[in-house]
């Protein structure tokens, strides 16, 4: 599909009238990627903290220094697809950057596939190289894989090849950065190419859309495979120097701990991760008072749900909604609004429009109708064709 030119035109954007005060309707890219961003951080703050794992707290520059010796030893050549086989830990952070180090393309692996799966979607992505931990190296079979060990927070081993030296060029804005893969829900998953490009903008939205700052702190709930973790979580913390706390995998007691103990501010997470975090028997013991900024999307989220949350944990949640194909946001709920209800689902509105992007129906053919009979809504930004480009 492609896009209308978006404009500031009120009659024909009248969502604009509901962005919080001060926010222009497109917004320009502070940096041509993400890695440009992180390394602009280590310039500013070599040794401010930029991820919390438990006890342990690395700081940018020891992100900065274990991603190039890693970049340096994997190998590969610019365009090469390298997947992450990773849980929520460091290692994806410092794997992420040496790829983009050697401006390679990162293919991130759901670690709960098995090995038939993840062999589909290796031969898919055409990647010859995996970093893994050592528990799931076994799935990947006789690929080349580069070994950590789930409780190593840099340390990678394996199949590492001799120090090489990286091109001297950055990545370029078009260049693909990810191979994102869809849930498959309605056929086999798809690799979307979401370039350098797209995760520095959406990055930035989420940064200009709810202030983010360096003073703020990410709680990592959703997982960095996904295109939310990708780009809520790290792409949001490489952008503004926000530590990310992380936790390896989801679980209700340890990521309310870690909230109230780091003070997080910002998260997105399934609206199911909230529902566990308020049923977990010592939720209330928690305060989560900072946390101010947070976001669920991925599924319908009722207004009860959102009361209760707001009674018990004193954490307000508002709706966010974007696809693997437009490299997270596309809609958001603003900041200092809340949500209406859906007379016809019970459901919260799932925002408007971000920055740079116009949603419009399409014509009330009935092969242009959604599964509900309604017309569909779609969204697009300046100049796309097919797939958004930020």
């Amino acid at each position: 599909m492609r896009s209308k030119s978006v404009t500031s035109d009120p009659q024909h954007r009248p969502w604009l009238a509901l962005y919080d005060g001060g926010l222009p309707p497109t917004i320009a890219r502070s940096y041509p990627s993400p890695l440009t961003a992180f390394r602009a951080l280590v310039h500013e703050t070599p040794d401010a903290p930029l991820i919390h794992f438990f006890d342990e707290t690395l700081t940018i520059r020891d992100i900065d220094t274990a991603s190039t010796e890693l970049a340096h030893r994997l190998g590969i050549a610019p365009g090469d697809r390298v997947a992450l086989y990773l849980q929520n830990v460091p290692q994806f952070a410092v794997a992420l950057l040496a790829i983009w180090k050697a401006r390679g393309v990162m293919v991130p692996l759901n670690p709960m596939l098995k090995a038939e799966e993840v062999d589909k979607l290796l031969g898919d992505a055409g990647a010859e190289l995996v970093v893994a931990h050592e528990s799931l190296a076994a799935n990947v079979g006789d690929r080349r894989t580069v070994t950590t060990h789930d409780t190593d927070r840099a340390a990678f081993g394996g199949d590492l090849a001799d120090s090489t030296e990286l091109a001297a060029a950055e990545p370029a804005p078009g260049d693909t950065a990810v191979i994102t893969y869809t849930s498959g829900t309605t056929g086999p998953p798809k690799g979307a190419l979401n370039t350098h490009a797209n995760i520095a903008f959406a990055s930035q939205v989420y940064r200009d859309w709810v202030t983010l700052t360096s003073d703020d702190v990410v709680l990592g709930v959703a997982p960095l495979f996904h295109v939310t973790g990708l780009v809520a979580h790290l792409g949001v913390s490489f952008l503004t120097g926000a530590p990310l706390v992380l936790a390896h995998r989801f679980d209700a007691a340890t990521m309310l701990a870690a909230a109230a103990r780091h003070r997080a501010t910002f998260t997105v997470a399934s609206i199911t991760a909230y529902i566990a975090l308020l049923n977990h028997p010592y939720a209330r013991e928690h305060d989560l008072s900072t946390l101010t900024k947070a976001y669920s999307g991925g599924a319908p989220v009722p207004p009860a749900t959102v009361d209760t949350l707001r009674d018990v944990l004193g954490v307000t949640v508002r709706n966010v909604y974007g696809l693997t194909e437009t490299t997270s946001p596309s809609h958001m709920v603003p900041w200092h609004r809340d949500a209406p209800v859906d007379a016809a689902s019970g459901a919260l509105s799932i925002g408007v429009p971000v920055f740079s992007t116009d949603a419009y129906r399409r014509s009330r053919r009935a092969g242009d109708r959604g599964p509900t009979g309604r017309p569909r809504l779609l969204a697009g930004r300046r100049g796309d064709t097919a797939a958004p480009h930020r």
